[in-house]
């Protein structure tokens, strides 16, 4: 079975610490929504569902 343990050292790393807060967000959405084998559904209007579910509007 697949590791989904997320790392410490993500906490220090320079690739995280160049994202924007919006990008980081993002992509801890999409890590909790994959499945144990790293697939989720990708048709942009389902991820932007699932990466937002409130339906809000973004602000940068």
């Amino acid at each position: 079975m697949p590791n989904r343990v997320i790392k410490e050292s993500i906490k220090c790393s320079p690739q995280i610490d160049a994202l924007t807060w919006f990008e980081e967000v993002v992509f801890y959405r999409l890590i909790v929504t994959a499945d144990d084998y790293g697939c989720f559904d990708g048709r942009p209007i389902v991820i932007k569902k699932q990466c937002n579910p409130k339906g809000g509007r973004q602000r940068t």
